[in-house]
């Protein structure tokens, strides 16, 4: 039922986003000629680029959610922006684990995300006391064996969010293999820990805290620690995520629950309208428009990714067939390009170049994730250009095709 039930919802999203997208485009066949135009300013040849199957002009501006369950998704996005990152609390757990970040609208989804870190019966108390939303993010660290994953869920009131944390943190102490111990949050005594041996080295602590309409529940691991009395890192780790996020949270304008439906899908008004749209049902969950620090939560270093948005001006972001990063201006825009070019990431080769788009950079790699979570670790191929005030990320299995994108992506964005 839960599986069936997490199809359905992710065509019904793929649906709102690819008839929102797929509404109003032109596409244009055919393989590339030879140039009968000169070049633009950039070098751009626009008769040589090979667009494929792709839309080359941008659809209309989409609208409203349309869905309370739509909405939730869209709600979960706005929150991410106010959820702390475990990078924000130590610089060491910046490698991704993608499985368990996500926005999740639902409880089967979010059983997904924490499928190795809690039990379904202590997610389906969240479900009993009418959970709306949830946003959850995960790093580790490579060469050690610290890892936190901090997840903020929201409920209709306070009262029901109170309720809630207890029994799901009771639910969790009450697990007996391995056994949970109950443990001390230095200066939160609000937070409802518990702390369990895992792989015979290392400290596991499960802690939740109920604040406003909020539970904020973490999972942290670290090596046990060397003396008795010395609380372990894990408990460190949640002590500073509780310091960032309850602050954090305060600033959050959450959403009257009654008009999740009326959440724009694209709260700049167009940006989505000229990304190149999706419809894979496993992308339907980040597909859609982000503010900087909430797509910071995907980057593969979140922390060059943030002094690269700083540096360039980043505006929004958007996630459709490719990654659209909207910036103050075209030098940004160029600027963002070249970081995003000049660190493709671990395993990965300069490729031939995209016909017509002399300043677009591709790249290959040999060996792609076993299990990838996400189509992009899955992608052999990837490009990335600039137009106007606009960056952007391509990715595809097979050359042609990233290319052929990042054509398509190109022109809709120059507007040629």
């Amino acid at each position: 039922m839960g599986k069936h039930r997490i199809r359905v919802l992710r065509a019904g999203l793929a649906t709102v986003f690819a008839t929102a997208l797929l509404g109003c485009t032109s596409t244009v066949n055919g393989v590339a000629v030879m140039a009968t135009q000169p070049a633009d300013a950039d070098g751009v040849v626009v008769a040589l680029l090979d667009t494929g199957k792709y839309p080359t002009t941008a659809s209309h501006p989409v609208g409203t959610a349309g869905s309370e369950s739509s909405g939730a998704l869209l709600e979960a996005q706005r929150m991410a922006e106010y959820v702390v990152g475990p990078w924000e609390v130590n610089a060491k757990l910046r490698e991704s684990n993608f499985a368990s970040t996500q926005a999740a609208p639902d409880v089967d989804l979010l059983k997904i995300a924490l499928e190795e870190l809690l039990p379904g019966p202590v997610l389906d108390i969240a479900a009993a006391h009418g959970i709306i939303t949830t946003f959850a993010t995960s790093r580790y660290s490579h060469g050690s064996q610290s890892a936190l994953t901090n997840v903020v869920m929201r409920f209709p009131d306070p009262g029901a969010a109170a309720a809630a944390s207890a029994e799901m943190a009771a639910k969790n102490a009450q697990i007996e293999d391995p056994p949970r111990s109950p443990i001390a949050i230095e200066n939160y005594p609000e937070a409802a820990a518990s702390a369990h041996d895992a792989l015979g080295e290392k400290t596991v602590v499960d802690s939740f805290t109920a604040w406003g309409p909020y539970v904020l529940y973490q999972d942290a691991q670290s090596r046990k620690s060397s003396a008795p009395d010395l609380a372990p890192e894990a408990a460190l780790l949640v002590e500073f995520v509780l310091g960032h996020q309850e602050k954090l949270l305060d600033q959050f304008a959450a959403t009257d629950p009654a008009k999740l439906a009326n959440l724009p899908l694209d709260p700049t008004g167009k940006l989505l309208a000229r990304t190149l749209p999706t419809s894979d049902l496993d992308a339907a969950f980040v597909a859609g428009v982000w503010q900087p620090r909430a797509w910071l939560h995907f980057e593969d270093d979140p922390i060059a990714a943030a002094a690269w948005y700083a540096a360039a001006g980043v505006e929004a972001v958007a996630k459709g067939l490719t990654t659209v990063y909207q910036t103050h201006n075209p030098g940004g825009a160029a600027r963002l390009a070249q970081q995003l070019a000049s660190n493709p990431g671990p395993g990965v080769k300069p490729t031939t170049g995209v016909p017509g788009l002399p300043t677009a950079k591709c790249f290959s790699r040999q060996h792609v994730a076993a299990a990838p979570t996400t189509r992009e670790m899955g992608a052999r191929f990837k490009c990335v250009a600039h137009a106007d005030r606009y960056t952007f990320i391509a990715y595809s299995d097979k050359e042609k095709d990233v290319k052929q994108q990042t054509a398509a992506q190109y022109r809709i964005l120059a507007g040629k």
